[in-house]
């Protein structure tokens, strides 16, 4: 996603100081509240010391943004708590599996450093266990009802169960040949895993606006697959240039950069060469899923008579709107 800073310092600070009001009626001891803060600082995370490259918090601040956009309501204060608690929800629920994966993959991260692999690991589960169902569990205080916290907490399961079987894939393709694998392969556990995790993210957003109707549902849920894949191959894109930091490259798991490097590797390319090719094939399939992402947004708005807002599609990285 599109890095830019100013138009969401407002509904940050207003994010961060919501699960500062909330977060001392889950964890009873200052310890616990500071160990689950320290987690959400992390790079990327809702309470990061943002630099001018990066935007904090963008898994609260996408559901947050997208639920406002595509609500029906008036902007009323317990309305926009209603987001900001399921937006929280999402924060947590991410920030508990990429530090399971983290340490799953053996990455040091800095939560990592500072608590220790098993400390880490509680802390996760606290997130994803205590905190992501107790936000959601709040939502009764806002006069949202019992079936509509169902219906979230229904969407976290089932999104759960289709990343840990991503996540499944992806391990096991550590252990295939080349001769196993194929960027289709790669596409389909990238959907499962990351596709998933965004796809809810969009999904309780959708849901918490009120939009009923089950195509609505699932052009919103589509989008959020399709970011999911979009932002995977970024990512892998990036880590492929730079691996001796990552261990996804070390460890040999089957990444598009890394499955396209290897149908290449017969055509005698010198080093340098050979990466630009595959960095250009990957832009290919960047472009494709990123004009998929343009176009579900179309469907969207067409659909549900909403337009996303410019911050969101900063946030998104997608072009604005001309008035």
């Amino acid at each position: 996603m599109r890095s830019h800073i100013s138009p969401f310092q407002e509904v940050q600070t207003f994010l961060r100081q919501e699960f500062r009001n909330v977060l001392p009626h889950i964890f009873a001891t200052e310890r616990e509240q500071r160990a689950i803060e320290i987690a959400l600082s992390a790079p990327g995370k809702l309470f990061y010391e943002q630099s001018d490259k990066n935007v904090s918090g963008i898994w609260s601040l996408l559901p947050y943004l997208l639920a406002c956009d595509l609500s029906a309501l008036a902007p009323l204060a317990t309305v926009t708590m209603v987001y900001a608690r399921m937006a929280l929800a999402v924060e947590s629920l991410l920030c508990a599996l990429d530090i399971m994966d983290d340490i799953e993959d053996g990455d040091e991260s800095e939560i990592i450093q500072l608590f220790g692999r098993q400390g880490a690991l509680d802390i996760a589960l606290r997130l994803q266990m205590v905190v992501c169902p107790a936000l959601l569990h709040s939502l009764q205080e806002l006069f949202v009802p019992e079936s509509m916290i169902f219906r979230l907490q229904q969407q976290v399961s089932m999104s759960v169960l289709s990343a840990a079987g991503g996540q499944h894939l992806d391990l096991l393709s550590e252990r295939q040949t080349f001769t196993e694998t194929s960027e289709s392969f790669y596409i389909q556990m990238v959907a499962a895993k990351s596709g998933a995790l965004a796809s809810c993210a969009c999904s309780l957003a959708a849901l918490s606006s009120g939009i009923e109707q089950e195509e609505q549902l699932q052009l919103v849920a589509r989008l959020g697959t399709l970011l999911g894949i979009w932002q995977q191959i970024r990512n892998d894109s990036r880590d492929y240039q730079q691996p001796a930091q990552k261990s996804d490259i070390l460890r040999g798991k089957k990444t598009l950069p890394v499955i396209i490097a290897h149908q290449l590797t017969s055509s005698d390319l010198p080093a340098a060469e050979l990466t630009q090719h595959v960095l250009r094939r990957c832009q290919t399939r960047e472009h494709y899923f990123q004009q998929q992402v343009y176009t579900s947004i179309q469907n969207i708005e067409d659909s549900t008579g909403k337009q996303f807002s410019s911050a969101l599609r900063l946030l998104l990285g997608v072009p604005l709107k001309n008035n």
